[in-house]
């Protein structure tokens, strides 16, 4: 399954990828959203395997076995079984748990949409982008398989590989943001709103799925959005072409605050891993900084 859902995306991305050189907008907007529901539904299908009752059909059946009219009797057996099936997503719990876990691939997908939308021509990068995206999505179909079809907890390396997702996640989606905002020629406080609600998204989610949601944690969460939306101002305020290193910078940030964050929070922090997280923090900054022509203008 995990593979027919990554195919399936691979090639809803290759079309929008293909429509986007189209300059067919609305028709565009459709097929993202027609590809999007069934990303929406596949997601919906790990959750609902897992919390699903046995036996509503059955059960519900049984209860109505006294009814003589038939057309009166199937439709109270439907109904009521119907609601059984179905009556777990009325629990807030349960609804919390399936609202987080959609999070990651929803910000995921509309990421490489929009970042799709902004290259109308077809190259070299635009296949790159569908194929990377792809397989991010694939890694977490993956981890929802692991945890509501095998019923396994994450194991160390899966927990890395969400990580990475997330903060990959964060680069494509802020970088798709300032350029969305530069294409339609919105105001800077659009760019710097988004980057503060994606980032608490992202951290929030990473924060639910190892269960770790407290006031504490969450002030933390808070803290990192602040300080993102902090640098998101001076990126809207110097940054003038390459959408690609602004988001790269952003997603260099939450790499480093939330990785230490979580190690702190896990009881794993230790100085080697502080050391390991500054070195790619300055590497990625130093190679943002030398790459990127703060005189340059669009147009």
């Amino acid at each position: 399954m995990v593979l027919l859902i990554s195919l399936v995306t691979l090639a809803g991305y290759e079309s929008l990828s293909y429509i986007a050189g189209l300059y067919q907008l609305s028709f565009f907007i459709e097929i993202a959203l027609a590809l999007y529901l069934y990303l929406f539904l596949s997601v919906s299908t790990f959750f609902d395997l897992r919390l699903k009752p046995a036996g509503s059909f059955a059960r519900s059946s049984d209860y109505y076995h006294y009814s003589k009219q038939p057309i009166l009797k199937w439709t109270r057996i439907f109904s009521r079984a119907l609601h059984m099936r179905f009556r777990y997503l009325g629990s807030w719990q349960h609804f919390r748990h399936f609202q987080n876990y959609l999070i990651l691939p929803s910000l995921l997908y509309w990421a490489v949409v929009m970042l799709l939308f902004l290259r109308p021509f077809t190259d070299f990068s635009k296949q790159v982008l569908a194929v990377v995206g792809t397989i991010f999505v694939a890694g977490v179909i993956w981890h929802l398989k692991t945890v509501f079809i095998n019923y396994r907890a994450s194991s160390a390396f899966l927990h890395e590989a969400m990580f990475v997702t997330a903060v990959a996640t964060a680069f494509l989606l802020f970088a798709g943001a300032l350029g969305i905002v530069w294409y339609f020629g919105l105001p800077s406080y659009v760019f710097v709103g988004s980057v503060v609600v994606f980032s608490f998204l992202i951290m929030y989610q990473s924060l639910f799925r190892e269960s770790l949601v407290n006031p504490y944690d969450l002030l933390l969460v808070v803290l990192g959005c602040l300080m993102v939306g902090f640098i998101a101002m001076l990126v809207a305020k110097y940054w003038t072409v390459n959408y690609y290193s602004a988001g790269l910078l952003l997603a260099d940030v939450i790499y480093l605050y939330w990785g230490l964050v979580l190690h702190a929070i896990r009881g794993r922090l230790k100085p080697l891993t502080v050391f390991e997280h500054v070195i790619v923090f300055l590497f990625i900054l130093f190679f943002v900084l030398a790459t990127t022509n703060f005189q340059a203008r669009i147009g």
